[in-house]
């Protein structure tokens, strides 16, 4: 039997200028973010919760029925748990309005990024994502990823120069 709770690292506080790899999935795995008003109106809370709860929303990537994101605590007390409720809880909210329904399902899937880690071997993961997917050839073609921090040609441009 499945627990009814994913489990976080006991040992690990949260808390901080952490990087995090992150995945939201849509209620019931719905195909929801296919058009571009929902992803935006998801998008726009998305970033509005960074701001709020102190966290860089570096990339994200709207797959038809889930979300990736990679993100970081951009002050000292920004907690993970809380960015996620809030993200989850503004896109929610207003996605519904526009869809009638809800957006997403109970919980998320999180990987906490090592301190020595490439980000931008995470970031390539998360572009390829719609290329894995077979929605398109290039990571640039595809319309819903892109970043809070930066333009989507930068962010290309940042994983291109990748050693």
């Amino acid at each position: 039997m499945l627990p009814t709770r994913l489990r976080r690292l006991s040992t690990f506080p949260y808390i901080g200028p952490y990087r995090y790899s992150l995945t939201f999935c849509t209620f019931n795995r719905h195909r929801l973010f296919v058009d571009a008003p929902i992803v935006e109106t998801v998008k726009s809370q998305i970033l509005r919760a960074g701001e709020l709860c102190g966290f860089q929303v570096f990339t994200y990537c709207f797959m038809p029925d889930h979300l990736h994101l990679l993100v970081g605590g951009s002050t000292g007390p920004a907690r993970l748990a809380t960015f996620a409720q809030r993200a989850k809880q503004l896109s929610g909210y207003y996605g519904r309005r526009r869809l009638g329904g809800p957006i997403w399902q109970a919980g998320y899937f999180e990987r906490v990024l090592r301190e020595d880690e490439d980000t931008r071997s995470v970031v390539e993961y998360i572009l390829a994502n719609p290329v894995r997917g077979g929605l398109v050839a290039n990571p640039g073609d595809y319309r819903f990823s892109g970043s809070g921090v930066c333009s989507l040609a930068e962010l290309l441009e940042y994983v291109s120069d990748r050693p």
